[in-house]
C-alpha cells in the first residue's frame, strides 16, 4: 500500500491541487444546475465524457508537452479568477487545463463532451435563438415557395394569404442543436475520431440541425394554415422523426470519417 502511494504520489498531489483550485468552478456548476436558469442537459454529457475517458483510459496518456501546456492554461484560469471573469469564461480554461493534464485531448470527442457538460443551453438560447429562428424561417419560406406557395418571411414570421405564422423561441432549434452536438461528440468519442474528423462531424451536426428544423417548420406550416389536421402529438412527433433521421445521417458521416484516427496517439 505504501509502495503504491509513493508511486502515485505526484498524480495524487496534482489531482488534489486541481480539485482545490477548481473548487469555485465546481461549486458554480452545481449551483447553476439547480437554480432553474439552465436545463441540466450538461449532466448527460458529463457522465458520458467520464465513461468514455474510463473506457479509453489506456490511450489517454499525457505527454510532458501536454502537461506543460496544461499548466499554462491553468495559469490563464488563475488570471480569469483574479480578474473576476464571468463563471462560464472561467470554466473553459479550467476544463482545458484538466483535459491537457490528463491526456483527454487525444480524443476530441471527450473534450467536446466536457464543453457541452457546461450549462450553456441558456447562453446558446440568448445568443443563437433569434438568428436560428431567422434562418429557419428563411429556409422554410424558400422551401414552400418551391412547392408553389407564395410565402414571404418578415422577421421570424411567415406571411401567407393574409395570415402570419411565427417561428417562436421553442422552435428555434437551439435544444436540437445541443442534442445534435452532443450526439456528434459522443459518436466522435466512440469511433475515436481525430480533431479534423471531429470538426467535420460537428459542422455536419450544425448543418443537419438547421436542415431538420427548417423541414419541421415547413411541415408544420400546413396544419397551422389549416390545410391538414395533425393529432396532438404531431408537432413533437415531426421534430423527433426529423431529428432521428438527422442522427442516422451523422452516424453515416462518422463511419466515413472513422479512418482518420486521433492525430496524437
Amino acid at each position: 500500500m505504501i509502495v503504491l502511494l509513493r508511486k502515485h504520489a505526484p498524480a495524487l498531489a496534482a489531482g488534489l491541487g486541481f480539485a482545490v483550485a477548481l473548487f469555485p468552478v465546481a461549486r458554480w456548476y452545481v449551483l447553476r444546475m439547480g437554480d432553474g436558469s439552465d436545463e441540466p442537459l450538461g449532466l448527460i454529457a458529463l457522465v458520458f465524457a467520464v465513461g468514455m475517458a474510463w473506457a479509453w483510459r489506456d490511450s489517454l496518456r499525457p505527454t510532458r508537452v501536454s502537461r506543460s501546456l496544461g499548466l499554462v492554461v491553468f495559469g490563464i484560469y488563475g488570471i480569469t479568477v483574479g480578474l473576476e471573469f464571468p463563471p462560464l469564461l472561467r470554466a473553459l480554461p479550467a476544463l482545458g487545463s484538466v483535459v491537457l493534464w490528463t491526456g483527454m485531448w487525444k480524443l476530441p470527442g471527450i473534450s467536446l463532451l466536457l464543453i457541452l457538460s457546461l450549462p450553456v443551453v441558456a447562453t446558446m438560447q440568448f445568443y443563437l435563438g433569434y438568428p436560428m429562428r431567422i434562418v429557419t424561417a428563411e429556409l422554410s419560406s424558400a422551401s414552400l415557395n418551391l412547392f408553389g406557395y407564395p410565402v414571404h418571411r418578415v422577421g421570424t414570421q411567415l406571411l401567407f394569404d393574409g395570415s402570419a405564422f411565427g417561428v417562436d423561441a421553442p422552435c428555434s432549434g437551439v435544444r436540437m442543436l445541443w442534442m445534435s452536438s452532443f450526439f456528434g461528440a459522443a459518436v466522435s468519442a466512440l469511433f475515436r475520431l481525430g480533431w479534423l474528423a471531429s470538426a467535420g462531424l460537428l459542422t455536419s451536426a450544425g448543418a443537419v440541425t438547421l436542415l431538420a428544423n427548417s423541414l419541421r417548420a415547413t411541415a408544420l406550416f400546413f396544419p397551422e394554415a389549416g390545410m391538414i389536421h395533425l393529432p396532438g402529438w404531431g408537432h413533437e412527433g415531426a421534430g423527433v422523426l426529423l431529428y432521428s433521421l438527422g442522427m442516422v445521417l451523422l452516424v453515416t458521416v462518422a463511419r466515413r470519417l472513422q479512418s482518420q484516427r486521433p492525430v496524437f496517439s
